[in-house]
């Protein structure tokens, strides 16, 4: 069958309905058929979610044994005892939480769960026997001082070890609130603070495959790394993104409109487009041959300045100056 990633993944406060049991073996159906589909749905879909565990159980139960990433977003406050019991049984073996921080102002600024509920939830996953939870964790939040998110994410990892991977996001400056720029990390301590957790991250065996991606061996995640790959993937849900025939698109966030079949955005690749996307991604995933570097000065002048390493000639960028990405490759490859 090879390589499968299901990802389920919940947009709360959009719909609350029941799902057709026949419709949901019909799409789980198709998905185990065609393992280049992902797919997106919400789990606070009261009892209609909860109708989909007939429908995993009428589909060949080798499936599960199969080299298959299930993975499950989810809020804290949702994870128990007796939800990550019915996820096991339904085969999810992947659980990413939503953690953003555990400074408790910034929770409450930014409208997450107390920094207790996320212990909970944490605690019920690591009792559970679950091997293989994704953590992520937003840097440049409101009431975030210098080094909390490195303190936070050292705790975490030392207190769980069903922990496997760690994203570290930042903000995009355009949907930054202005008045959370007057209680965050300046722009300089930003990126130190990015540096310090990516060295943590790597110096106890969390590999960075992504710039704001950490995990270890054998737990990166499938469905991000297609993503970057440019393979083909279908993703199912509102606000769910796909990528088939060159074409990237995103369904909308509105109910009525994901059923009627509107598009948040549409964008069809040229073929030069695939290849600029290619390389702009390989500089952020992994090394990159020397030998297209068409840029001689400034590779000399970045070299010196520890923007980037080489090895067997390759090239990758530091973590200190990952947030230059693509300033880097512009200047390198273009």
């Amino acid at each position: 069958m090879g390589e499968f990633s299901l990802n389920l993944s919940p947009n709360l406060g959009e719909i609350k309905r029941g799902i057709n049991e026949s419709e949901c073996e019909d799409v789980i159906l198709n998905l185990i058929q065609n393992p280049i589909l992902n797919c997106q749905m919400d789990p606070e879909i009261n009892s209609g979610w909860h109708k989909i565990n007939s429908g995993w159980h009428k589909i060949n139960s080798g499936w599960h044994n199969q080299n298959i990433e299930i993975t499950l977003e989810a809020n804290p406050e949702f994870i128990t005892r007796e939800y990550v019991d019915w996820l096991k049984r339904i085969w999810i073996n992947r659980i990413s939480i939503w953690v953003q921080t555990l400074r408790e102002k910034s929770l409450a600024e930014i409208w997450r769960c107390k920094e207790e509920v996320i212990f909970s939830a944490l605690d019920v996953l690591e009792e559970s026997g679950f091997d293989n939870v994704w953590v992520d964790f937003i840097v440049w939040l409101p009431h975030v001082e210098k080094w909390d998110a490195k303190k936070d994410i050292e705790m975490l990892l030392s207190r769980y070890k069903v922990i496997k991977h760690v994203s570290v996001y930042m903000l995009e400056d355009g949907k930054y609130p202005e008045n959370w720029k007057e209680n965050s990390l300046k722009e300089d301590e930003l990126w130190r603070e990015y540096e310090e957790v990516a060295d943590f991250l790597e110096s106890i065996g969390f590999g960075r495959y992504e710039i704001s991606n950490f995990a270890k061996s054998g737990f990166e995640c499938v469905h991000n790394s297609w993503y970057w790959n440019h393979t083909p993937y279908r993703w199912f849900w509102l606000s769910a993104a796909s990528f088939t025939d060159n074409r990237r698109y995103a369904n909308t966030q509105n109910f009525i409109g994901y059923y009627t079949g509107v598009l948040e955005y549409e964008e069809e690749l040229t073929t030069e487009d695939i290849r600029m996307e290619k390389n702009i991604f390989d500089i952020r995933t992994k090394w990159l041959p020397y030998d297209k570097v068409l840029n001689q000065v400034k590779y000399e002048e970045f070299k010196n300045e520890m923007l980037i390493s080489e090895s067997w000639n390759n090239i990758k960028i530091t973590n200190k100056w990952a947030a230059l990405a693509d300033y880097i490759f512009k200047e390198l490859f273009l």
